[in-house]
């Protein structure tokens, strides 16, 4: 659930949709705890780095869309309730 709490944290206006469809969704669980990986890792190529290192660029890739992903599947969700 560190993926769903870390979300809730940069998406403050999903809060009231997400913590309930995690809950219910393994899919959407899993690509929050996908989220919560690629962020750790992230933040693991942040800290002794500096510039443009390609690998950290690609974290930050995954890192937005895998938010783009979930930001659509709430909006979906709330759509169909």
């Amino acid at each position: 659930m560190r993926g769903v709490s870390r979300l809730m944290l940069r998406l403050p206006a999903l809060r009231d949709v997400l913590r309930p469809l995690a809950a219910k969704s393994e899919g959407l669980l899993s690509l929050c705890e996908a989220y919560d990986d690629a962020c750790e890792t992230l933040e693991r190529l942040r800290i002794p780095k500096t510039g443009d290192d390609p690998m950290r660029l690609e974290y930050q890739t995954i890192c937005h869309e895998i938010e783009t992903d979930i930001i659509e599947f709430c909006l979906r969700a709330s759509q169909n309730a």
